[in-house]
């Protein structure tokens, strides 16, 4: 059976958890967006999914990536 645990990331890091399926399983990962999802066996990272919002043009150094929640 599949493992995940959550994790809990600083401010700014996109790691959701580790995912770990045991040698001859799989795993399904479903979402609402893009159906679902074969994985094989082995350790893996999930992470959070982040955009580039350009800085409005009085500010332009100011990093502008936010986290998407989806």
């Amino acid at each position: 059976m599949a493992r995940f645990d959550p994790a809990q990331p600083a401010a700014g890091q996109l790691l959701i958890g580790i995912l770990t399926v045991p040698t001859g399983s799989e795993a399904c990962l479903a979402h609402d967006q893009h159906g679902y999802l074969g994985i094989g066996f082995g350790t893996y990272e999930i992470g959070g999914q982040r955009e580039w919002t350009p800085p409005p043009p009085r500010q332009p150094r100011r990093t502008m990536w936010q986290r998407v929640i989806d």
